[in-house]
């Protein structure tokens, strides 16, 4: 018989085939926009998971798959003529935004936050934000 913990896990390994499916499905039919909403969606799946199941590393998942998710949906569905360097940096400050992201949802789980995520936001921010910044030679 299994107990809770590896029912958790079981049931967190399940939704992660069955998304890594979902990808797989989405590649062979490849339809237009709606695909650069699956990451996003995704993440907010994987973030409600494990609120429900106490997962930290799951969330963790979640929080930095929807940051990247978003940043590709503002990518795709942004208008901006935006040169490649400066693109890559707004993605990149989504794709942070979701690390740091991670830190307070994962106090919500069971009252303590993992501080790891910290470290690659905070980088990342400074990072994105470097690249934004005008350059002069």
């Amino acid at each position: 018989m299994l107990d809770n913990r590896q029912r958790q896990t079981l049931l967190a390994g399940g939704i992660l085939i069955l998304i890594g499916a979902g990808f797989f499905v989405v590649q062979l039919l490849s339809r237009g926009g709606i695909v650069s909403w699956i990451p996003f969606v995704a993440g907010l799946v994987l973030i409600v998971v494990a609120l429900l199941t106490k997962v930290p590393g799951l969330s963790v998942l979640g929080c930095v798959l929807s940051g990247g998710g978003a940043g590709l949906v503002w990518y795709t569905a942004s208008d901006l003529e935006i040169a490649g360097t400066r693109a890559g940096a707004v993605f990149f400050l989504f794709l942070s935004g979701g690390f740091l992201l991670a830190t307070p949802v994962t106090l919500l789980l069971d009252g303590k936050a993992l501080k790891w995520p910290l470290v690659p936001g905070l980088v990342g921010v400074a990072v994105g934000v470097a690249f934004l910044l005008p350059v002069e030679l």
